[in-house]
């Protein structure tokens, strides 16, 4: 939450430099307050009133799903000991919940275009701001979906009379009984553990303000073909460009690699409210085939997992509307069958033996980086090189981890659960699979250490449905292998999965 008495070392300093550089930055918004629907008698117009006294809710640090903030509050003791976590009552998560934060934009922010994104709502929601709804439930749907909310109409700039809130109301999804008929694609554990009585609903993952021009810089890609022998890298560098101006918009987008010395910029046009993919090839720019290239390597290929940075700006008329730093790897991971139908992998051409083990994230959807590195030393120590998260994805510090020690990632849809009830599937729940797919493809693509994406788990998905996500495959210009199920199976689509698991 943006006060005065909290904001970022940097603000100041934007204060300064905004007059001749415009507004570029993006933050985190962690404190919220929280309370039950059954606690509250107003509307969301009321609540995102800055007269509304919400001093009886839960202060809570966002991510936090309900159950998170609610230990966090110390209303529920440690679920880990005894049986509290069976005493807990499911259904106080029957109805939704609020969420609430003030948001501080300073009057230097005249002018700028405020954006709200939320990286994790578990499951739907009403979104509302300054009195306004801006979202509503049968839009805003899907756990790992990213949402965006252009806020610039109805900022209040100068002052923190800026009120954000949601209403969120949980999945209805679960692995057991097997027959069950859910359809919201949220997290289960399967059998992995107890189910947590509030199916993770809440704000799971963070949410960010971001204060910048009429064009903003995001999702970047930097993928990489490698020349026989390892002496030459090929890249090709791939953002998205979006405007919610009602003009089109020209500008210089650049693309900076300081370790590399490599400064490269083309113009761009956007049309009026347009989302648009730029790309800077090596057919084009020369700087972008890199002889000699310092690898990236996972762990126990005896190299170093090296990283680079990348820095991308859109300026327009010499003004940053946007821009973005990003570390990324020049790697090229490839899959083939072998000779007995196995999928075999290959990192900068050699193969690698896949040592990995299944990933389980805390109960609660808590982050604590401490125990998050902890983890990754124990997996470095347990000889692994590689995790698998089935419907389990993580926050962007976990593969911003992965990329730092080396560990290998495996990310993908879950077993069991309403993932794979195609069955019953309807328009909604196939636009949410191919959403949730586009999100999480397009926040992965600059990570190093994802080797693969399964899009199912035990079984084979349906032709129409492996469909739709081999499109978001091929329209987000995905740079890693695929694999249409964890199990050994065929798709008329992709051919053998090459996995060898046979069961369940």
């Amino acid at each position: 939450q943006m006060t005065k008495h909290n904001r970022p070392m940097w603000w100041g300093i934007l204060l300064i430099i905004q007059a001749t550089c415009g507004f570029a930055v993006t933050y985190p918004v962690p404190e919220w307050n929280m309370q039950s629907s059954s606690s509250i008698n107003a509307t969301g117009q009321q609540i995102t009133q800055k007269t509304y006294d919400d001093t009886t809710w839960y202060p809570v640090t966002v991510p936090a799903t309900v159950i998170a903030g609610l230990i966090e509050n110390n209303v529920i003791q440690d679920p880990f000991f005894g049986l509290n976590l069976n005493d807990i009552d499911p259904t106080q998560f029957d109805v939704p919940w609020w969420y609430r934060t003030e948001i501080d934009i300073p009057i230097n922010a005249a002018g700028s275009s405020v954006i709200a994104t939320f990286k994790g709502i578990n499951y739907k929601a009403n979104v509302w701001f300054n009195g306004v709804q801006i979202g509503n439930v049968s839009d805003i749907a899907g756990t790992f979906r990213y949402f965006d909310f252009d806020l610039t109409n109805l900022v209040q700039f100068g002052g923190d009379d800026n009120i954000l809130a949601v209403e969120i109301y949980r999945p209805q999804d679960r692995s057991l009984p097997s027959d069950n008929n859910d359809t919201d694609l949220a997290i289960t554990f399967v059998d992995w553990s107890p189910s947590p009585p509030d199916s993770n609903m809440g704000l799971w993952q963070e949410v960010v303000i971001s204060i910048i021009g009429p064009v903003s810089v995001r999702y970047p890609m930097v993928d990489t073909k490698l020349s026989a022998g390892q002496s030459m890298a090929h890249l090709t560098v791939l953002a998205e460009l979006s405007s919610s101006s009602s003009n089109s918009i020209s500008g210089v987008l650049t693309c900076e690699i300081p370790d590399l010395a490599l400064v490269i910029s083309t113009k761009v046009t956007i049309p009026p409210a347009t989302t648009q993919q730029v790309f800077f090839t090596n057919d084009t720019f020369a700087e972008l085939n890199v002889p000699s290239p310092l690898l990236w390597w996972p762990l126990q290929m005896n190299r170093s997992s090296y990283l680079h940075q990348l820095t991308l700006t859109f300026a327009v008329q010499d003004v940053v509307s946007d821009q973005l730093t990003a570390e990324f790897g020049i790697r090229e991971i490839t899959s083939l069958l072998d000779d007995n139908g196995h999928r075999l992998y290959k990192v900068n051409g050699k193969p690698i033996l896949i040592r990995g083990a299944g990933w389980s994230p805390d109960l609660f959807q808590r982050v604590d980086p401490v125990r998050l590195s902890y983890e990754f030393d124990y997996m470095v120590d347990m000889g692994l090189n590689t995790v698998r998260l089935e419907g389990k994805m993580e926050s962007d510090l976990f593969f911003d981890y992965s990329d730092q020690y080396g560990i290998l990632t495996m990310p993908g849809w879950c077993c069991c659960d309403a993932w794979q009830h195609w069955d019953i599937w309807g328009p909604v729940q196939l636009y949410v699979a191919q959403e949730s797919m586009r999100t999480q493809l397009k926040r992965l693509r600059i990570h190093p250490s994802v080797l693969v994406f399964m899009y199912s788990s035990d079984e084979l998905p349906p032709a129409d449905v492996e469909q739709v996500y081999l499109d978001v495959v091929s329209s987000e210009y995905w740079p890693n292998p695929v694999i249409s199920s964890a199990a050994a199976w065929t798709s008329n689509l992709t051919g053998p999965s090459g996995v060898k698991m046979t069961g369940p």
